[in-house]
């Protein structure tokens, strides 16, 4: 083989050998690409991973509603829910008053609702203290109606049957009695007017607690927040003691709030009251309301002490927590 066929073959393979490398380095560049692209493609934070096991929260311990400062949570009655604020003491009451028997008034367990006449939670009454008392199942016994039934069931417990008796929203007003409707008469109603109609022959006297049931049912119906302030009288605040009442008519509310617009009078009864040292007093007022609902412990204006407590202005105006202002006439007492 002569030089110049070994030149040329020496070349060729050179050729061939440089080939090699190219193609091995070319694939391993490929490779290596790949290789680093995976890396950063599996390190890489995905916009929407993959689902994983639910994890375990964090505990955190559950808020639980602060205490009103003066509520015994165990109380059954108005005296033993509630004490006295700071510095305050009950003022005293006759035993076996009105005023007594109101602080004994049984209540619901704390923080069970007060209900409307037909079994719905009454949303908007505070839940400290319910009357632990059933009403009709019919829309009669509001605010009025409510007041009136602890004067009468006060009576009633007491057997003073005679002084059971309240007036009708009629000219001229119309005096429905206990005594009456317990001996058998009943009302008999023409137009406006009412009268007394004969009990039948031969009926028997009924002064059980459900025919007093019976009674001031009726009585809702045809007495209300104007007939009863009629049937009381105004004392000032000075004057004012438990078993008082607090009553406005439709335009009472009016002619103390401009801008109320109110449809509808008021009736409210002073369940406690306590005093200071310096003849400050603060109250505990219970209500019902419309629609018919069981009573309840209002909660305490923005002055008022606990949430509980109520307290009036330095001019012994009631300026309600619902932002109703009640004139000063409003204070009640049955005559």
């Amino acid at each position: 083989m002569d030089y110049a066929t070994k030149q040329k073959r020496r070349e060729i393979l050179i050729i061939i050998m440089i080939a090699i490398c190219i193609v091995l380095l070319v694939t391993g560049s490929v490779y290596l690409v790949k290789k680093i692209s995976k890396n950063n493609q599996e390190n890489r934070p995905s916009a929407t991973p993959k689902p994983t096991a639910t994890p375990v929260p964090t505990a955190v311990p559950t808020p639980t509603p602060t205490p009103y400062k003066y509520i015994n949570e165990a109380g059954t009655t108005i005296f033993s829910r509630f004490n006295p604020p700071d510095g305050f003491t009950r003022i005293s009451v006759p035993e076996g008053s009105f005023g007594e028997y109101l602080r004994n008034l049984p209540l619901k367990p704390y923080t069970i609702c007060a209900y409307l006449y037909n079994g719905v939670i009454n949303e908007s009454a505070p839940w400290h203290a319910v009357i632990d008392q059933e009403i009709a199942k019919k829309d009669i016994q509001q605010c009025a109606d409510t007041v009136m039934r602890f004067w009468a069931e006060y009576l009633f417990q007491n057997e003073r049957y005679s002084e059971i008796s309240f007036d009708f929203f009629t000219t001229p007003a119309f005096k429905c009695d206990f005594v009456s409707w317990a001996e058998g008469k009943r009302v008999k109603i023409s137009g406006n007017k009412c009268t007394w109609k004969d009990a039948p022959e031969g009926t028997e006297p009924d002064y059980s607690y459900e025919n007093l049931t019976k009674y001031l049912e009726y009585v809702y119906v045809y007495a209300n927040t104007n007939s009863y302030k009629l049937q009381t009288i105004p004392i000032s605040v000075e004057e004012l003691t438990v078993g008082d009442m607090i009553i406005a008519t439709t335009l009472d509310l009016n002619r103390a709030n401009p801008d109320l617009d109110a449809s509808l009078g008021h009736a409210m009864i002073i369940a406690d009251i306590a005093e200071n040292a310096e003849g400050e007093r603060v109250y505990l007022i219970v209500e019902g309301n419309t629609p018919a609902t069981q009573p309840y412990v209002i909660s305490a204006n923005e002055d008022g002490y606990g949430g509980i407590w109520v307290k009036f202005d330095e001019d012994g105006i009631y300026h309600s927590f619902r932002n109703v202002t009640f004139p000063a006439d409003a204070y009640r007492r049955l005559g």
